[in-house]
């Protein structure tokens, strides 16, 4: 179900993919219903009667993929970089700030506190999970945590 995770592994979009996959299903399933059954209404196919149907069939597919595939796009639009998803586990202790925007790209959000600043990464596109690190007064990772 690559298609409703958001391109990187160990995604947790991965699963509300595949809600929406079978709430799209369930969709596209009675729009075809009624594209068939309402050819027993109308008698003869009037060309605006089809093209109404097939923009029905149509509407029912990219509403749900839109779901899945603009939210990655428009962290990516705003932040500059992608969800990190699979790949933080490669950054650990001691790493400076540079080598963890090599690793990772820019951070989603910052906070720079005097004594302790810290960046977030979201793992997923909905920002549900996020993963932080947290530098030192050396300016090197002091710890790693997340949700």
């Amino acid at each position: 179900m690559m298609l409703f995770a958001n391109g990187v592994e160990g995604s947790a979009t991965g699963s509300a993919g595949c809600c929406l996959f079978v709430a799209w299903g369930i969709v596209f399933f009675f729009s075809a219903l009624l594209f068939k059954s309402s050819r027993q209404f109308v008698g003869k196919d009037k060309p605006a009667a089809k093209q109404a149907r097939v923009a029905l069939l149509v509407v029912s597919g990219l509403i749900p993929l839109s779901c899945c595939v603009l939210p990655p796009v428009a962290i990516r639009i705003l932040y500059g970089n992608f969800p990190v998803g699979g790949v933080f586990h490669k950054v650990h202790e001691g790493m400076t700030k540079d080598e963890v925007l090599a690793t990772l790209g820019p951070p989603h959000s910052r906070y720079e506190d005097v004594d302790r600043p810290r960046w977030y990464y979201w793992s997923d596109s909905y920002g549900l999970n996020y993963e932080s690190v947290w530098f030192g007064p050396d300016g090197s990772v002091e710890s790693i945590s997340g949700n």
